[in-house]
């Protein structure tokens, strides 16, 4: 799952959250889990101000935003002194298989 500014939504990309109209007090959603975009809802998103989506796998790379080969090097350097303690290297091990699922069908 990705959280993208609505200006990176293209059609297609399909909605891990539900999405809720900015300032409303309802408690409907204007689009639930699962819905694709189309063109036409990701322009009537944009008017009614939704700033942000959550979509599945993580479709675009976002400016500043770190690759997965940038991340899994961070991750091997910051644990680079303790690779000898296994508490250490099964919790870098989880940190591995959260970015990695992060990106799940993404690009």
């Amino acid at each position: 799952m990705q959280k993208i500014p609505i200006s990176f939504a293209q059609k297609g990309m399909v909605l891990a959250k539900e999405v809720f109209q900015r300032g409303s007090a309802s408690t409907l959603p204007m689009c639930g889990k699962g819905v694709v975009l189309t063109e036409v809802l990701i322009e009537r998103m944009i008017r009614l101000e939704i700033q942000t989506l959550s979509v599945e796998g993580h479709p675009v790379e976002l400016p500043g935003e770190l690759s997965l080969e940038e991340q899994l090097d961070r991750l091997d350097r910051r644990f680079q002194k303790v690779e000898n303690e296994p508490r250490m290297i099964r919790i870098k091990e989880m940190f591995k298989k959260s970015f990695m699922k992060s990106r799940e069908g993404g690009v």
